[in-house]
């Protein structure tokens, strides 16, 4: 809030809140009025990759916000294909995002600057991806967003929590090697989530534990 952070004060310095009245798509739009190319933007929840990984909650709406505000986000520092409006689409439909009111409120916010008119949308996308761009914007200006919840089948988040666990593994091995991440950070992540999916969803990983930490070392 703007009341606590202009309260910080410390010696001669003090902080000004620049931008509070915007929303976070309108922040975006400022932004790429005057960057269409930004090869070093980071949103992504990861922390192993250089660049975002594209397909996190927050990496999509990120993507959508970029394209309907006329930048490209292949020049964004997303390593995308043209398919990853169907693949926004698909994860809405099926409820994989991950979702809370706060995450809603971004994507409303994004659906509320959908244009009328999707013909006259402008955006620095290649045409493959304004065509795809288009046919998402017609299907999600519609869709409700307040019916949207996340997944409730035990399956999916099976999947859901072990892909994540060997995704740490993988890319924390290989960090690790290069000394860009401590072998006990790895180990409180792998326990991180195999507490979260046992305790939260019950998900009982058919792996042993002692194992898959001794790998890492």
């Amino acid at each position: 809030m703007t009341i606590i952070d202009v309260a910080y004060k410390w010696g001669d310095i003090q902080i000004i809140h620049d931008g509070y009245e915007l929303s976070r798509f309108e922040k975006t739009k400022y932004i790429v009025k005057y960057y269409k190319k930004m090869p070093v933007l980071r949103v992504c929840y990861s922390q192993f990759f250089e660049n975002n990984c594209g397909y996190c909650e927050k990496c999509m709406r990120t993507i959508f916000d970029l394209a309907l505000s006329g930048a490209d986000p292949k020049e964004c520092n997303f390593n995308i294909n043209k398919n990853i409006f169907k693949y926004i689409k698909n994860c809405f439909i099926k409820k994989r995002l991950r979702w809370s009111a706060g995450i809603r409120s971004f994507w409303e916010d994004s659906q509320e600057h959908i244009p009328k008119n999707i013909e006259m949308l402008d955006s620095s996308c290649s045409p493959e991806f304004q065509n795809e761009l288009k046919e998402f914007c017609i299907w999600f200006k519609d869709f409700d967003l307040s019916e949207y919840g996340m997944n409730t089948n035990k399956n999916f988040w099976d999947k859901h929590f072990s892909w994540r666990l060997y995704y740490f593994i993988y890319h924390g091995k290989i960090l690790s090697t290069f000394k860009r991440i401590t072998t006990d950070k790895i180990k409180f992540k792998i326990l991180y989530h195999l507490g979260i999916g046992a305790y939260i969803k019950k998900v009982l990983y058919p792996l042993n534990i002692k194992k898959i930490i001794q790998q890492i070392k």
